[in-house]
């Protein structure tokens, strides 16, 4: 018998397993994976994190001391300080400013802060002005009464009116009394019998009137 034809007339019934690869990638001719995308880029910094980079306040003192040791002639030291001055942390805070900070002293004062930076009795007066509550507003002036017009508008005088009581010794020219204490008899020249004056209560004498 044929041993060698009878073994691959009978391979070629046999059932494959289930799992097993079957053409192309039975015969080793598996398609190749396919090529992975393009690397996903690198995530930005989240806000607040340290990058290792200054902050822009000391970026701009580092520039201006540069500036003014090559353009201005100044040793090291001094272009720093005043570079210093001219651009602080604006978290730095000092006993006289009131609590503020460098920051909030620069907000106020503008474009004139170079002229003060370097003037600490300035921004000591600046903060306290800063920090200061506010005035409260004067009190407005109470309007001036105005002053009653009295009923009559001609002068009269006291010897006429019913209300006047006539001095008894000398009833013709004396000085008397008001018996209402009309608000004119408090004022000269009141009170005298023929004295000339303005006064509201005035009311003409009466034939019965004593």
């Amino acid at each position: 018998m044929d041993l060698e034809r009878f073994a691959q007339r009978f391979g070629r019934h046999r059932p494959q397993p289930a799992d097993a690869p079957s053409g192309e990638a039975a015969a080793g001719n598996a398609p190749a994976e396919p090529p992975a995308g393009p690397e996903a880029p690198a995530a930005a910094p989240t806000p607040g994190e340290d990058t290792g980079a200054p902050p822009a306040w000391l970026e701009a003192r580092i520039e201006r001391a540069a500036i003014m040791q090559h353009d201005g002639g100044l040793s090291s030291y001094e272009a720093e300080r005043r570079a210093a001055l001219l651009h602080p942390d604006p978290a730095e805070t000092r006993p006289d400013w009131c609590g503020l900070t460098a920051g909030e002293l620069m907000a106020a004062a503008g474009p004139d802060w170079p002229e003060i930076a370097d003037r600490p009795e300035v921004l000591a007066a600046l903060a306290l002005a800063l920090s200061a509550p506010p005035a409260e507003p004067d009190p407005e002036p109470e309007p001036t009464p105005t002053p009653v017009e009295p009923k009559c508008a001609a002068p009269v005088t006291c010897a006429f009116c019913r209300h006047f009581r006539r001095n008894r010794t000398n009833p013709a020219a004396g000085f008397g009394a008001c018996r209402i204490q009309a608000p004119a008899s408090r004022r000269p020249p009141t009170l005298w019998p023929n004295a000339r004056h303005a006064c509201r209560d005035h009311q003409p004498r009466q034939p019965h009137d004593e």
